[in-house]
């Protein structure tokens, strides 16, 4: 019998494996990515891999988890801004400002590669939808707070504003990854000029209260 990894280790070699996994999808699409070639990566044998994941789609689910966990975080310390509309500027910096241009233009075709996925394979499909309605869930408390400090436009529904802002995630996402004219800071400081520009009231409105969820 093998004998149990501790679990540090075995943290360490998971994490290992879903950021080569994760390099190799950026680097060559999802489709064309094998386990040989993310075993190559981490300088491992593919036995290593197969001791945690059984194939590439179980690293690509666990890859979405790896996500979500981190998607957590971000909620976490956009909830300490003073405002509901600094904290959705915080939502944009985490996606589209956190990096070299050309680091987040290669990480958005990434995740081009990875959500094409989805159109073929149901299970994967299922794992997106679960990442969906954690980022619906979690943006549309913050639209509640939002109405309930009146930052937000009365006759806004927070649960389609909250499916507005990921619609315009992803569309940005294969905008930016696809367009090399594009200069990110730019044009995503535009977006959001003209995004603010039609939800939001007075920009002292409601700034620096605590709202409760309504």
């Amino acid at each position: 019998m093998t004998p149990k990894l501790p679990k540090e280790y075995s943290d360490l070699r998971k994490q290992q494996i879903l950021m080569a996994a994760w390099e190799c999808f950026v680097d060559r699409g999802y489709s064309e990515t094998t386990v040989r070639e993310i075993a190559k990566r981490m300088n491992a044998s593919t036995g290593v891999i197969y001791n945690f994941f059984k194939g590439k789609e179980k690293i690509l689910e666990a890859i979405q988890e790896w996500s979500i966990e981190n998607n957590k975080k971000i909620f976490s310390q956009m909830g300490q801004e003073d405002s509901v509309r600094e904290a959705m500027k915080k939502f944009f910096e985490n996606n589209f400002e956190c990096g070299p241009v050309e680091d987040v233009k290669r990480s958005l075709r990434g995740n081009i590669s990875v959500l094409s996925e989805g159109l073929r394979k149901e299970n994967i499909r299922a794992v997106f939808n679960s990442s969906y309605e954690f980022m619906e869930e979690n943006l549309s408390r913050f639209f509640r707070i939002g109405k309930g400090r009146k930052e937000i436009i009365s006759n806004v529904d927070p649960t389609a504003m909250a499916g507005f802002f990921i619609a315009l995630l992803l569309g940005l996402q294969l905008q930016l990854a696809l367009i090399d004219r594009l200069d990110i800071g730019v044009y995503i400081e535009n977006i959001k000029k003209i995004l603010f520009a039609n939800v939001w009231t007075s920009p002292l409105a409601g700034a620096g209260k605590r709202g409760q969820d309504k």
